[in-house]
């Protein structure tokens, strides 16, 4: 009795389903990771309106603003200065007493899930109008010159928190300095605050930002010693 030879696919028609599915991944991996990034800036935007709330409440109970929250000065021990010293206002917001009930983790920041590019923030970055490093304990680590700054404006009850954005680059004027523009070399060269825009591109320059308080008194355009139109070109 004949029987049957096995039917199997050709050279040619494997090609053809290896194309196919090559074709069909080229266009669902980016749209993926498009989708992933959006989704992050909608996370990271959400993040910031909550602390935005916390912040005001902050406000309300203390009649300040927290300090800031930036890079190295975050860290919790070893670091010789005194917890009340550091740059860690992203803590404030949470112990002792809970405006959050946790420290939120920027889905934009490098080295870790609490870090933001250039340097081990905790959290969201957090420029404060309402305090500025101490020289008596960090004789050394202001690099953007915010005690020169702070001296001569004083407190400004206000606030910037920002997300590095997609990029994963901050772009903005010394914000150790918020309102205010940095006084030390080539930050008062730089661009004032820059509003990440998806429109751009999904990975595109900008930051991630939301602004409180009376942010508007600030000098954002020129040097502390001038007298530029006073405001940044983002959307609060």
């Amino acid at each position: 009795m004949k029987q049957n030879a096995a039917k199997a696919f050709t050279l040619i028609e494997l090609l053809i389903v290896v194309a196919i599915i090559a074709i069909l991944a080229a266009i669902a991996v980016p749209n993926f990771l498009e989708a992933q990034t959006r989704a992050k800036g909608a996370r990271a935007k959400n993040d910031l309106r909550n602390m935005a709330t916390a912040m005001e409440t902050y406000f309300v109970d203390n009649n300040r603003y927290t300090r800031d929250s930036d890079s190295d000065l975050d860290v919790l021990d070893g670091s010789g200065i005194a917890f009340n010293r550091r740059a860690n206002g992203a803590f404030q917001l949470t112990t002792p007493i809970a405006y959050m009930s946790s420290l939120m983790s920027d889905p934009f920041a490098q080295g870790g899930s609490t870090s933001s590019s250039g340097g081990i923030s905790i959290g969201y970055r957090i420029g404060s109008g309402s305090w500025s490093y101490d020289p008596a304990f960090v004789p050394t680590a202001d690099t953007q010159n915010a005690q020169t700054v702070f001296a001569l404006t004083g407190a400004v009850a206000c606030w910037v928190s920002l997300s590095p954005g997609p990029d994963r680059v901050r772009v903005r004027h010394g914000y150790k300095t918020f309102p205010y523009r940095s006084t030390a070399a080539g930050e008062t060269a730089a661009g004032i605050y820059i509003d990440y825009d998806p429109t751009n591109g999904t990975i595109s320059g900008g930051d991630i930002l939301r602004f409180g308080g009376s942010y508007l008194q600030g000098d954002w355009d020129r040097t502390v010693a001038g007298n530029g139109p006073k405001g940044p070109d983002v959307t609060p």
